[in-house]
């Protein structure tokens, strides 16, 4: 790892990630995102016995795209809902159902309903 990485890591160490998004504009957003990916793909390159290779590499597989050399943010389109939302946990997801956003966990649960019946739930799907 170069000097210049190593003193773009100690910046990103200095500030809380949900703070940024408040400051800085969809330009100066874009410039971060744009060297980020830079400094990610830089990093796994060199860590691949890291333990947290795993989700840094689906970070990136995610958020950018790469070829002939270049590095781009990809287009929010382009992004699932599946992706990563925590660096925390994994599996934490993304989901807008009838303009209800919510990031985490979303369970449905559904039970019988027959009139003077016992109501049961049935079946559960994660």
């Amino acid at each position: 790892m170069n000097h210049k990485d190593r003193a773009a890591l100690q910046e990103l160490l200095k500030e809380e990630g949900s703070k940024v998004v408040y400051r800085c504009t969809k330009s100066e957003l874009n410039q971060r995102m744009q060297s980020f990916g830079l400094l990610i793909y830089r990093l796994l390159k060199i860590f691949k016995q890291n333990p947290h290779y795993e989700a840094l590499s689906r970070v990136f597989e995610e958020q950018y795209k790469s070829g002939d050399g270049l590095i781009q943010i990809r287009d929010k389109e382009e992004i699932s809902a599946d992706s990563v939302q925590s660096p925390n946990d994994l599996d934490c997801s993304y989901r807008d159902k009838d303009g209800q956003m919510v990031k985490g966990y979303s369970i449905n649960i559904t039970e019988t309903c027959l009139d003077n019946q016992l109501n049961l739930i049935t079946d559960i799907k994660l």
